[in-house]
C-alpha cells in the first residue's frame, strides 16, 4: 500500500494488511504520484547488475552506508506498507478460481489453455524474462481441455465458451459478446474508439485490426462478466482473489529514486522493514535531499522571481 487510505477500497486493503498505526501515518508524507519503483516501468533491469539497476535492502542497517554527495542524489521517494507472503497454490498466484481460468487465461492466445507455445512466443518470453518478467504455469496449463467434471459442473454454456474460443484460434479477446460490450460501455470504456455504443460485431472487428483496443481493465471487465454469465466463480477461494497468502506481519518500506548525475544514471532503491526508532534518521535523509535539490535550482528560482518583478513593474 502506497497512499494513505481515502476510500472504502483503500480502507479494506489497510485492514487486510493490518499495519501498526505509526506505519499508516507515514503514508501521509508521500508525494502525489507513487506508481514507480524497482521492477516497474523502465526500472526493469536485473537487480545489482550496474548503476542503473534497482537495489533492494531488507533493513535500514544494510542501506545506511549510502550517502548524499557529488555522486549520489535522491530526487523522489515514497513510503509503503507491505507484508511477507507466498504464492497461492490453489490459483497459482493468478487470484482467479481454478475453474475460472478456463475463461480468464483464454482471453489471450499466449496464455490460453487451448493453445500450445510456439517459437515466437517462447522467444518473446525469454526476452521479457531478461527484464525481470516471470511466467508461471497456471492452474489449467497449456494445450489442455477442461476435465469432464468441470464441464458437467457448468453445463452447455461453459462448453460453448470452450468450443467458440477454440474455433477462434484459442482466444476470445476478439470474440466478445454483446453483454460484455455493454459492461465495457457502462464502465465508460472504448469511448475514444466509438462515438456511440457499439455492437459486439463492431468491437470484435476493431479488436482484430488493432492490438491496442483492449487493455488489462477491459480484460478484467469482460472476464468477470463472462464468469458471472456462465455461473463460474471468479475469485480464488483460498486467497480471495489476491494471488498470495500472508506469512508474517506488516512492515514499512521506503522507495527512493537515486541518481548518479555524472554517469547520467538513475535507479530505484527499496528499503524494507524500517523500525519506528529509525524514522527520524530516515526523515533527516529526505530533508537533506530536498535541501540539496532546492539549492541546485536556487539561482534559477531567484532569476525567475526577478524577471516576474520586472514584468509587473
Amino acid at each position: 500500500m502506497r497512499k494513505y487510505p481515502t476510500d472504502e477500497s483503500d480502507r479494506k486493503e489497510l485492514a487486510r494488511l493490518a499495519p501498526e498505526p505509526w506505519m499508516t501515518e507515514l503514508l501521509r508524507l508521500n508525494p502525489a504520484y507513487l506508481w514507480w519503483g524497482p521492477h516497474e516501468d523502465y526500472m526493469w533491469k536485473d537487480k545489482n547488475s550496474g548503476w542503473d539497476s534497482p537495489l533492494e535492502f531488507d533493513s535500514w542497517r544494510e542501506f545506511k552506508d549510502f550517502s548524499l554527495d557529488d555522486l549520489n542524489e535522491c530526487v523522489n521517494f515514497y513510503f509503503f506498507i507491505g507484508r511477507p507472503h507466498r504464492d497461492c497454490d490453489t490459483c497459482k498466484s493468478t487470484g482467479h478460481h481454478p475453474d475460472a481460468q478456463w475463461i480468464t487465461e483464454s482471453w489471450y492466445r499466449h496464455s490460453s489453455p487451448f493453445t500450445v507455445p510456439d517459437d515466437r512466443e517462447r522467444l518473446a518470453k525469454a526476452i521479457l524474462e531478461k527484464f525481470g518478467s516471470q511466467f508461471t504455469p497456471t492452474a489449467v496449463g497449456r494445450g489442455t481441455l477442461p476435465p469432464e467434471d468441470v464441464i458437467n459442473r457448468y453445463g452447455k454454456p461453459f462448453l460453448d465458451h470452450c468450443v467458440s474460443t477454440i474455433e477462434n484460434g484459442g482466444e476470445w479477446s476478439t470474440n466478445i459478446t454483446q453483454d460484455e460490450v455493454d459492461a465495457l460501455w457502462d464502465s465508460e470504456r472504448m469511448r475514444t474508439e466509438f462515438r456511440n455504443q457499439p455492437t459486439a460485431e463492431e468491437v470484435n472487428r476493431a479488436a482484430k485490426s488493432s492490438t491496442m483496443l483492449h487493455d488489462a481493465i477491459n480484460r478484467y471487465i469482460c472476464c468477470k462478466r463472462r464468469c458471472e454469465r456462465l455461473g463460474v466463480p471468479y475469485e480464488c477461494p483460498s486467497c480471495e482473489g489476491h494471488g498470495h497468502l500472508f506469512t508474517g506481519p506488516a512492515f514499512l518500506g521506503l522507495t527512493l529514486w537515486w541518481l548518479h548525475p555524472r554517469k547520467g544514471c538513475s535507479r530505484g532503491i527499496e528499503v524494507r522493514n524500517l523500525r519506528q526508532r529509525e524514522i527520524p534518521v530516515v526523515l533527516n535523509l529526505l530533508s537533506r535531499a530536498a535541501a540539496r535539490n532546492a539549492q541546485r535550482f536556487s539561482a534559477a528560482v531567484d532569476a525567475a522571481k526577478k524577471h516576474a518583478e520586472t514584468a509587473v513593474g
